[in-house]
């Protein structure tokens, strides 16, 4: 940035573009539940009367099951880790240390906007 002039004007830029973000946010989440609702009711008739697939005009809905595995948080690590050595704490503790303590690290940048109240 060369001049203060140019600097105030990136940032008010900067601000204008976060309120536009905000407001298509509020209304992007609102649009979402609104399709989580509708969603969950036509899986509901689908799988009742055992419809895999709807045919619309660009393309198709389509009914389908997926097995996800949760992500493991250290609560979950040490419990499995618990069955796995039967009880022996000591190795539960010192692998779940090793673990926890060797996780990748990344780090990001970003700019935040924190907004007063």
């Amino acid at each position: 940035m060369e001049t203060k002039e140019q600097l105030v004007k990136v940032v008010k830029e900067w601000v204008t573009m976060d309120n536009e973000i905000r407001k298509h946010q509020r209304i992007v989440r609102e649009m979402k539940i609104n399709q989580k609702n509708v969603s969950q009711n036509l899986m509901k008739t689908m799988k009742q009367n055992e419809i895999e697939c709807f045919d619309i005009n660009n393309g198709s809905l389509v009914y389908k099951k997926n097995k996800v595995k949760k992500p493991i948080n250290k609560n979950i690590l040490y419990s499995i880790l618990n069955d796995y050595f039967k009880g022996d704490v000591e190795h539960v503790e010192e692998l779940g240390k090793y673990i926890m303590d060797n996780r990748q690290e990344v780090i990001k940048e970003t700019i935040h906007r924190k907004i007063d109240k």
